[in-house]
This record gives structure tokens, C-alpha cells and sequence, in this order.
């Protein structure tokens, strides 16, 4: 990855851990904790995991958002129209309609026309 990871503590016992969306591993962290250390160890991921970690990294500050932001959209629309919350089911109808439909192109599937017009379709023709 060419990246280091440096956290700062202010004792051992605050030392905690975290799973930094797959980078670290509950049963070995330790092993790479530097304390009052004179050579440092890190640890070395083969490509499939950087990816893993890349992909996790990405969902949890890009993709993630962005859902919440549609299901908002959807929530609003939904409350305008039927006066209710809509349900997780139809959130996640919703959702794989809006990752996987079929009604656009892959360079259209994110632009705010169609996620406008698909959340106003959904809401409208659902019940």
C-alpha cells in the first residue's frame, strides 16, 4: 500500500483496537503495536486485501453516504405522498433498483435526473 499508519497514545493502556476496515485482525494487532520500540514493525498486504481494505474504506465514506442521502430522498417523497415511513423492504427494493436497474447506462446511473425522476417513479407506481 506505501501508506504507514501512525497512531498516537498517551499510555499502553489506552492502546485499543480497531479493525481500520480490514487492515488490522483482532488476533495479531498486537504484534505490530510499537512501544518503547528500537526498530519498528509493520505489516505487509498482498494485493487482494489492499483492495478489500480500499473497497471497505470506499463503502463506508463514499458509497454509504450517498445511499443515505437517496434513502432520504425516498423517505421524503414516500412521507409526501403516504404519510408514513417507508419500510425496509421497500428501502431495499429501492436501493437495488437504483444500483441495478436496467433503465440507464452506467455513466447515467448516479446523475440527479435520474435519481429524481427513478425516487418520483418508485414512490408513485409502488402501491
Amino acid at each position: 500500500m506505501c501508506e504507514f499508519i501512525i497512531q498516537f497514545f498517551e499510555s499502553e493502556k489506552h492502546v485499543k483496537f480497531d479493525v481500520l476496515f480490514g487492515l488490522n485482525e483482532k488476533d495479531n494487532y498486537l504484534n505490530t503495536i510499537n512501544i518503547n520500540e528500537s526498530k519498528f514493525l509493520i505489516s505487509v498486504v498482498n494485493n487482494e486485501k489492499r483492495l478489500n481494505i480500499f473497497s471497505n474504506y470506499n463503502y463506508e465514506f463514499k458509497v454509504k453516504p450517498m445511499l443515505n442521502l437517496y434513502i432520504s430522498f425516498l423517505d421524503s417523497y414516500w412521507q409526501n405522498i403516504y404519510f408514513e415511513i417507508p419500510s425496509d423492504k421497500i428501502k431495499n427494493e429501492y436501493k437495488q433498483l437504483l444500483i441495478y436497474g436496467k433503465d440507464c447506462t452506467d455513466e447515467t446511473r448516479y446523475t440527479k435526473d435520474r435519481i429524481l425522476e427513478l425516487t418520483y417513479n418508485f414512490v408513485i407506481n409502488y402501491k
